[in-house]
């Protein structure tokens, strides 16, 4: 992809009205600052409509995008809201606080869709009568999980119904409800359609994930379940997770239902080859969120408390990359492969030709000659400070022990934010990356995840104020410093 540079900000953390982050204004005026900063690189984390616990890794579905994020001023430019309605909302700044958010966000949705059912009702019939399987199934999840209470699909009456009928009789049956939904896809898309090729003027590309699991509660899930290893009443029968690592002594136990490979491979894994369908037309680089798991992954029992007793199973592989590679032939990818890895994972790397991720955070302890120590980099690679699951580097300068600080010292000329991020601009990596809190030098109460736990997370907001010429001046000179302009 050529030496350049990326920053890493969640689309929720952009400033702007209404408690998170949003498509329209705020999101453009930061592609502005990227290109003033000489930044190559946007990397989001996942935008799918998020469930419990908020995390953007567990979507309600692969194929839609997060309603939240729909502009409220853009809905007022389009006369689907009035000013009155805008300007109630709260201003840009602080945390998200996702209760709050979704209630407001819906109120305001309801009412710009009662706008549009009035002026555009024809286009969003020929919408939701167009949209494909997978998006049509995410529509109708949507309003079976309303009729429900909001219930998971696995208790719903109708979920033991076949799909595809059941499918018809909810956009025939439910329509006007189907259509709201319908509403907030197109007015999602509209929004990031314009966003990308904004960013393609400015010459500035969009990096973002695929989470690697399905959520149990989604449409996914409901819609494909004979893809994914449930019991007889849909629930997961084994869950995903990984052994105790750098992260968590128990391990992570994410609770995600796992895939039956065998029953993917008979179509060519037809599933994820749409799910990457649907990631390639809004991103440039796709990240392959866990790619160990394509080689081999842990699977824990369901109803194991913790993700310490459970076993590898064989991922689909070689095979699997081959068909990738052949169905995206002009996509560029970047491999997840962090974590406790064997030869064969990295084989399978190896084989994908996909450039790896080297975290610095993960090199620096007494005595290390780690792979992710900069002199240990390779071309091929995405260098960061840390990742959405780290602590911002400052956070986790001020946890260092002795021994590792005096390291980082003598390896750096001094342990701080700054000689971090110039290690990651001085690498050999074609793409350095930086989350946006580093550059800001925030602490820990500004980290975007710790793993292992389920609250306090995905919340930290970025400032409209925090973007300030100064920074993009100092961020252009350190591109310019190590040739990634």
């Amino acid at each position: 992809m050529g030496r350049t540079s990326g920053i890493l900000l969640p689309v929720y953390s952009l400033p702007g009205r209404g408690g998170i982050g949003a498509l329209g204004h705020g999101a453009m005026e930061f592609l502005d600052f990227l290109k003033s900063s000489g930044v190559g690189v946007w990397q989001m984390l996942p935008l799918g409509p998020t469930g419990f616990g908020d995390s953007p890794y567990s979507p309600l579905s692969s194929f839609a995008g997060n309603p939240w994020f729909v502009d409220p001023e853009l809905l007022w430019e389009q006369g689907l809201i009035t000013r009155q309605q805008l300007d109630a909302l709260p201003e840009g700044g602080g945390r998200v606080n996702y209760r709050r958010v979704m209630s407001g966000r819906q109120r305001l949705l309801e009412s710009a869709f009662s706008a549009a059912l009035e002026s555009r009702r024809e286009e969003l019939e020929h919408f939701l009568d167009s949209a494909d399987r997978d998006l049509q199934g995410y529509i109708v999840y949507s309003v079976l999980k309303e009729n429900n209470r909001l219930a998971p699909w696995y208790e719903w009456p109708e979920a033991s119904q076949d799909f595809d009928r059941l499918c018809r009789k909810t956009l025939c049956g439910h329509r006007e409800r189907a259509l709201f939904y319908a509403f907030c896809q197109l007015e999602f898309r509209r929004q990031f359609s314009a966003l990308k090729a904004r960013a393609a003027e400015l010459g500035i590309a969009l990096m973002g994930d695929i989470p690697f699991y399905a959520a149990a509660d989604s449409a996914d899930v409901f819609s494909s379940r004979e893809l994914f290893r449930l019991d007889r009443t849909g629930r997961p029968a084994a869950v995903a997770g990984v052994p105790p690592d750098y992260f968590s002594a128990d391990g992570q136990l994410w609770g995600n239902p796992l895939y039956r490979w065998d029953a993917m491979a008979k179509d060519g894994y037809g599933w994820w080859m749409r799910r990457v369908a649907a990631a390639a037309e809004m991103f440039d680089i796709i990240r392959l969120d866990h790619f160990r798991a394509f080689d081999s992954y842990w699977s824990v029992k369901a109803g194991e408390p913790t993700a310490r007793n459970g076993r590898w199973l064989r991922g689909p592989g070689r095979r699997f990359i081959t068909r990738l590679r052949e169905s995206f032939p002009g996509t560029r990818f970047v491999a997840e492969d962090l974590g406790d890895l064997g030869d064969s994972v990295k084989s399978l790397l190896g084989f994908s030709g996909f450039p790896g991720m080297k975290v610095l955070q993960f090199g620096f302890y007494e005595g290390s000659n780690s792979e992710y120590l900069p002199h240990n980099h390779t071309a091929n690679t995405v260098a960061y400070t840390g990742t959405h699951d780290n602590d911002t580097t400052a956070g986790w300068l001020k946890g260092l022990s002795p021994g590792d600080r005096e390291f980082c010292r003598e390896y750096l000329g001094s342990a701080s934010v700054d000689s971090l991020i110039r290690a990651a601009y001085r690498s050999v990596a074609e793409l350095a990356v930086v989350p946006m809190q580093d550059w800001l030098g925030l602490g820990s109460a500004a980290r975007t995840n710790t793993p292992g736990t389920g609250v306090g997370n995905w919340q930290w907001r970025l400032r409209k104020k925090e973007l300030t010429p100064e920074l993009a001046q100092r961020i252009r000179r350190m591109g310019g410093t190590y040739s990634r302009l």
